[in-house]
């Protein structure tokens, strides 16, 4: 063993694992000698999700990017903020990109349910993409691991992920501005597309989960948006693969 440190749901205090559920879902990156992690809490209140650089000589953190904040920036320990994603590093800009859920099933400012990248050197934040769509109680994460491409220069030229909203999202590496986006399902809790797309320079390949169903039951309500006939408990879970440029279904 070279180090070990705990990362857990209050990082500023002593780690308490018969209390403490945060687990580590997203696989590690090394860039610009640091570890980088997400965090997920999994809605256990009284915790946070984040994001964090650990020193890759001694596994302390170098710094910590808050998730689970209100529009002021103040921490809520609420049990939210999970990252769910690994960071996709973009090397030529010098970021690290993240995507992030919501324990609320809304998506409140300024990071829940959006695509954000961090400056490795100091984890500040260089911007954050939002999708154009409420959340009205359907769990519209993200989790997936944003994908990213590079040209021949090793510049950066694609950078996309998809969500549970069951639309694949493709975004300005440099700014988080939307380039296009491209829906196939209405998604939902159990629904869209959760796990990690591929790209192989040219198409997108994502498969969609089950549907919506596993949140509303137990209350007599079956859909959270019943209104909509998109929204069905089984939406034909498939794969897709999606031109890169343009977003056009392949």
């Amino acid at each position: 063993l070279y180090w070990r440190h705990d990362y857990t749901g209050l990082p500023e205090k002593p780690p308490d694992p018969d209390n403490d559920g945060t687990r580590i879902f997203s696989s590690p990156v090394v860039a610009d000698g640091k570890v980088l992690i997400g965090v997920d809490v999994d809605g256990q209140r009284g915790h946070r999700g984040y994001a964090v650089a650990a020193d890759l000589d001694t596994g302390n953190p170098v710094w910590e990017y808050q998730t689970d904040v209100n529009a002021q920036g103040q921490v809520l320990d609420d049990g939210c903020g999970s990252v769910w994603s690994s960071g996709t590093v973009l090397a030529d800009l010098g970021l690290v990109v993240y995507d992030a859920a919501d324990c609320h099933f809304s998506n409140p400012p300024p990071t829940s349910e959006t695509v954000f990248a961090l400056r490795i050197a100091d984890g500040t934040l260089a911007w954050t993409f939002r999708p154009a769509r409420a959340d009205n109680v359907c769990d519209l994460d993200f989790g997936g691991t944003p994908n990213a491409g590079v040209d021949a220069s090793g510049h950066t030229d694609f950078l996309g992920a998809g969500s549970k909203d069951g639309t694949y999202y493709a975004i300005d590496p440099a700014t988080g501005a939307l380039r296009w986006s491209t829906n196939v399902v209405f998604g939902g809790f159990s629904g869209g597309f959760i796990a990690t797309a591929a790209y192989d320079g040219h198409r997108v390949y994502s498969a969609t989960a089950l549907g919506d169903f596993g949140r509303f039951e137990a209350s007599g309500q079956v859909l959270c948006d019943s209104a909509n006939p998109r929204d069905q408990p089984l939406q034909e879970p498939s794969v897709h693969a999606f031109d890169a440029a343009s977003g056009q279904i392949a």
